[in-house]
């Protein structure tokens, strides 16, 4: 069964996606209607100039998505996938003096909200032009989004190649959207990343890593802040702290405890994190009355 999402778009509107058009000649096409065409003219309006018509072909367009997002519409979920992908990456020749080169067919604005489009409705089928969109400076963030929303396999290991890409917010991103597949290949994709050599990537990649319980991170988490300023460690005390409350919530209570116990020990850790280790091993403490 496909992945229920809630939607952050526009909710559908009763009629908006009728399949009658409003005129008996047969031959007419119903604007409204979800098909690759329609799809095609509204991703290009949503460059128009006039701000009036942009805005309705984005209504339009997110409604469709939220639409066809139902779990009880496989080929019309499949088919504005479909559609809304080939026009994400489609291409338009022009030349350059005695050479012939490609640029995107829509605006940057167009690509984008229809990466967001298909963050509802996309499936596996759609990672291939969502992973070229990551090479996408204009669109990039919004493909990643799609990716993230839809963890399956392929997703993942989309976002895995793509955490190789320029420039480190994106890639802290990626990071923290791999923390959120739960799945083995994120976590040793994530083990991997704690020895980047931007230590951002390599906090983001720790702190990820909190979230899976592996009583092995605790030391993984550690030795990625060993090289940065002291800031970097109290973040990975903060991550440490996290990583012993997955463990316990998932019944690694032995390891967690020892976890809690080095924490409230050790003297490099701010007095918040000692004292939340502390809480953790008597929460009996939180509720006395001084």
């Amino acid at each position: 069964m496909p992945l229920v999402r809630e939607s952050f778009l526009a909710p559908p509107e009763a009629g908006i996606l009728s399949r009658e058009t409003k005129t008996t000649n047969d031959k007419e096409r119903n604007p409204m209607e979800p098909t690759a065409e329609n799809i095609q003219q509204l991703v290009k309006d949503l460059g128009n100039e006039d701000a009036g018509a942009a805005y309705k072909a984005e209504h339009i367009l997110s409604t469709m998505a939220a639409h066809a997002a139902d779990p009880d519409k496989g080929d019309e979920r499949a088919a504005v996938a479909a559609a809304l992908a080939a026009e994400l990456i489609a291409e338009t020749e022009y030349k350059d003096r005695d050479k012939t080169r490609t640029r995107p067919t829509h605006s940057a604005r167009a690509r984008r909200h229809v990466a967001r489009c298909l963050s509802l409705v996309g499936g596996d089928k759609e990672v291939d032009a969502l992973a070229k969109a990551m090479e996408d400076f204009d669109v990039r963030d919004m493909a990643r989004f799609a990716l993230e929303r839809n963890p399956t396999a392929a997703t993942t290991a989309a976002l895995i190649t793509a955490v190789d890409h320029v420039g480190t917010d994106f890639r802290v991103g990626v990071v923290n959207a791999l923390g959120r597949c739960h799945c083995e290949a994120s976590m040793n994709a994530l083990r991997s990343l704690t020895s980047d050599a931007d230590g951002e990537v390599r906090l983001a990649a720790a702190e990820a890593l909190a979230g899976f319980a592996e009583p092995t991170h605790d030391a993984i988490i550690a030795g990625a802040a060993k090289a940065d300023a002291p800031r970097a460690e109290a973040r990975a005390a903060k991550a440490r702290i996290r990583l012993a409350e997955t463990l316990r919530n998932a019944g690694e209570q032995a390891a967690a405890t020892r976890i809690y116990n080095t924490m409230k020990q050790s003297n490099k850790v701010a007095p918040a994190q000692r004292k939340a280790a502390e809480l953790a091993l008597n929460p009996k403490a939180s509720n006395t009355v001084a």
